[in-house]
């Protein structure tokens, strides 16, 4: 929980900012979005101009806390008012950072899983094709004479085959 003048320096800061690493000492009259990544600046500083106009805002910003730990957090403001003006805001910063990592996991296991969906697909249309070409080239080994060169050729795609099977079963196991 936290207070900010309308420069947008902290004026309170709550205990729990020490869960970032910061003491509240360290924090008050310095600008409450000092340590946003520059990525997130603008909008942080925009968030903050809509709050100094009088509407509330609430923003995810990445922080880094007192180690440079890059922080995911949600920060919610209202305009803090004296009678009809306003000096400042009133807000919350919510650490977010467990739930981005868990999101993260999240994503990166459905695309694995997608990954996996894909090439066990590819695998079981290339044994089909497989199968066909084994079959044939059975058939017209049995049709062949030993003594005929084609014969040798035939065995070659033949165990080129089996081959080919057994690494396309063990991408389908993959």
């Amino acid at each position: 929980v936290f207070t900010v003048d309308t420069r947008g320096s902290f004026v309170l800061v709550s205990g729990s900012i020490a869960r970032l690493g910061f003491a509240r000492e360290d924090l008050i009259a310095r600008p409450l979005f000092q340590h946003v990544h520059p990525d997130d600046a603008l909008m942080a500083e925009a968030a903050l101009d809509d709050v100094r106009r009088g509407q509330p805002a609430t923003i995810d910003v990445r922080m880094n806390d007192a180690s440079g730990r890059t922080r995911f957090l949600r920060v919610s403001m209202r305009p803090a008012m004296d009678g009809t003006t306003i000096r400042g805001a009133h807000g919350v910063m919510t650490d977010r950072t467990r739930q981005h990592e868990t999101e993260e996991q999240l994503r990166l296991s459905q695309k694995m899983e997608a990954v996996g969906q894909l090439a066990g697909g590819v695998a079981h249309d290339f044994n089909n094709l497989l199968c066909v070409i084994g079959t044939y080239t059975d058939l017209a080994l049995d049709a062949v004479p030993e003594a005929d060169p084609l014969h040798q050729d035939l065995t070659e795609i033949r165990q080129a085959s089996h081959r080919a099977e057994a690494l396309t079963r063990q991408l389908l196991a993959f």
